[in-house]
């Protein structure tokens, strides 16, 4: 069976799962207009490129960075510089007295960035992230890449300054310069302004299955509903930050032998031989559990020598060791997505042992 037919095969549509409404955002969502955009988790087989650039199996990745770039201040006068960095998205900001910003796009894209341009994005921030004169940093993207971006932001910046990711550049300004905004992470404003943890990004079809943590008032002010904190997943004293701090590395590629190669599947329908066929291609697999028990093909493939993480669509689904086939890694809340993310960066910085990776999601 050709390569290109088997990961053909290997790819599954998704369809939006309905959650159910976090009741005190109801008004807000209301007064909103909904968005029209749909995107499937997974990505189609003429687009796998979407998130891991596999056009070929010899030059992953490659993507063009800071392919237009551009600067433009809105004061001068200001010592504390908001750094604005565009991937898509809505861009201009209004003419601000109360500080400044410096606009860098490095993309202008719609579809789904892939593994070596999130490193191209995180290695931009990472340049200012930690001058005296950054007040904060501002990430704009498209919609359909907010959930992976902002989990991505969330794992490998480890700053207090506040490091926004939005649609909406203007939004994501107000929040960047709230005072409430830093020792909380990176954190992800939606179309409707509800903003979250980088960690629990609400996915385009799961978007109320995840808590906020503050929201953009009509007034433009923002409103926080906790103190600032840290998730514990990416708190100071995580195993992510403690004993794996090289996660904070915004050039691991650059030393890595390849490109991660992380495709998502659905659990079921896929034969033995097409599981042998790619398990000495992907560097690693994301399943979404078909909620009952598991197929004995992507069961297969736990055993090989790649990490395989099971998900659910919705992170209120929790997925844990017992859910899983002997081998295999529990995604707990992540989402296909992040739990796709999450492989990449640890790949990426060379940690693949299944019960390293398995210790981490616990």
């Amino acid at each position: 069976m050709k390569l290109s037919v088997a990961l053909t095969a290997l790819l599954a549509a998704s369809s939006a799962v309905d959650a159910s409404p976090i009741n005190f955002l109801s008004k807000k969502k209301a007064s909103k207009k909904p968005s029209t955009t749909t995107t499937p988790i997974i990505a189609n087989a003429s687009n796998f490129t979407s998130f891991f650039n596999i056009s070929n199996f010899t030059g992953f990745g490659n993507s063009s960075i800071f392919s237009n770039s551009t600067r433009s201040n809105t004061t001068t006068e200001l010592h504390e510089t908001i750094q604005v960095y565009v991937t898509g998205g809505h861009v201009s900001l209004e003419n601000s007295t109360t500080y400044k910003s410096n606009t860098t796009t490095l993309l202008n894209q719609t579809s789904a960035l892939n593994i070596t341009q999130l490193y191209d994005v995180a290695t931009a921030v990472n340049s200012t992230l930690g001058s005296n004169s950054t007040k904060g940093t501002i990430i704009v993207t498209s919609e359909k890449n907010l959930e992976a971006l902002g989990f991505f932001a969330a794992v490998v910046f480890n700053s207090s300054a506040p490091v926004v990711v939005a649609t909406d550049a203007e939004q994501a300004s107000l929040v960047a310069n709230s005072t409430g905004a830093a020792n909380r992470g990176a954190l992800v404003v939606d179309t409707n302004g509800v903003i979250y943890s980088g960690v629990f990004s609400p996915s385009l079809d799961q978007s109320t299955a995840s808590i906020p943590v503050g929201a953009i008032t009509d007034e433009k002010t923002v409103a926080w509903y906790f103190e600032p904190s840290l998730p514990s997943f990416i708190s100071q004293d995580s195993l992510l930050r403690t004993t794996y701090a090289n996660f904070t590395n915004t050039t691991p590629l650059e030393y890595s032998i390849v490109t991660p190669l992380v495709p998502i599947v659905y659990d079921g329908g896929y034969s033995e031989d097409l599981i042998n066929s790619v398990a000495s291609t992907i560097s690693g697999l994301v399943v979404i559990s078909s909620g009952a028990t598991t197929n004995s093909t992507t069961s297969q493939l736990a055993s090989q020598s790649i990490p395989v993480v099971y998900t659910e669509t919705s992170p209120l689904d929790i997925v844990t060791a017992g859910d899983v086939p002997e081998g295999a890694i529990a995604g707990g809340c992540l989402t296909p997505v992040k739990a796709q993310v999450f492989l990449g960066i640890a790949i990426a910085n060379d940690v693949s042992n299944t019960t390293s990776i398995a210790n981490l999601l616990k």
